[in-house]
């Protein structure tokens, strides 16, 4: 909108926007058009609707017929406002219209305002991601506008560990599932669920071998995916000779269904020089 049409009745102006785009004429009611005037050559448009008062646009007195319909010129477009939905994160965008009234639209909405309508857009990123920005906060909605958030880019944790090796790590309670790299190996997934431990700490081994060996350094270790009193504990021989291993660990691995995960639920157990008998993840 660059130009305004003005027109004086009775002692009073009215301003008519003029608008470069007829994208931006996006009026709510169901008859609504646009009307063409050129000025200083170049070609503008303006809002007119078949509603002759009380229209959200803004009345004036200024008519004009059309294939035998009379339409008001309208002060202002009505506009159009929307958001996009962006992944894994809550958008709320308040409205407050020219007449004091308030509204508002969140994740993938679009509404139809009164032009000068003010706007407010926060969002909440959670936990363990990263913000993914938004192109617009706040202002007025004089024409078509589109606010755009980015995803939230989710933050991969993980901690690798030397072959032939066993120490700890520290491991958050809300970690559901691990994703395990040993050097050739394809990845693959385990549930372990630490809401269950008592610590964040978590116990590793590798043998010089191929086997792999993990718990929460509690003294709980059981039967996790049976008994919720029990803290996660897994073994498995899954990698390769001489492999190093890394762990990883994310909100988006915990999302990773059963159906995906390696192994069962298993024991293990031995003569007097064995660990105790203790169920878990067998891998």
């Amino acid at each position: 909108m660059a130009k305004k049409l003005h027109v004086l009745k009775n002692g009073t102006q009215y301003d008519i926007d003029l608008y470069a785009d007829t994208a931006d004429i996006t009026d709510s009611f169901p008859n609504s058009k646009y009307g063409k005037i050129k000025v200083d050559g170049n070609q503008y448009y303006f809002p007119i609707n078949t509603k002759l008062k009380d229209v959200v646009g803004g009345d004036t007195p200024l008519r004009i017929k059309y294939n035998g319909t009379i339409y008001q010129v309208n002060n202002h477009s009505d506009q159009f406002i929307s958001v996009n939905n962006p992944y894994n994160i809550t958008v709320t965008v308040n409205l407050t219209y020219p007449d004091g009234k308030t509204g508002s639209i969140t994740n993938g909405g679009s509404i139809t305002v009164p032009h000068g309508t003010a706007f407010n857009a926060s969002y909440k990123v959670p936990d363990d991601y990263n913000d993914g920005g938004i192109n617009m906060t706040s202002g007025n909605v004089t024409r078509k506008t589109d606010i755009i958030i980015g995803d939230a880019k989710v933050i991969e944790y993980s901690h690798w560990v030397h072959d032939n090796s066993s120490g700890y790590f520290d491991i958050p309670n809300w970690v559901r599932v691990l994703k395990i790299k040993p050097d050739r190996w394809d990845a693959y997934y385990i549930p372990f669920y630490m809401n269950q431990a008592r610590t964040t700490s978590v116990r590793y081994e590798l043998d010089n071998y191929k086997r792999i060996w993990i718990e929460a350094n509690d003294g709980n270790r059981g039967n996790f995916m049976e008994d919720s009193s029990k803290s996660p504990f897994a073994e498995g021989n899954a990698r390769n000779d001489n492999d190093h291993v890394t762990f990883y660990w994310s909100r988006e691995i915990n999302k990773v269904p059963s159906t995906q995960w390696r192994g069962h639920i298993g024991s293990y157990g031995g003569g007097k020089n064995s660990r105790p008998y203790n169920s878990g993840w067998q891998f």
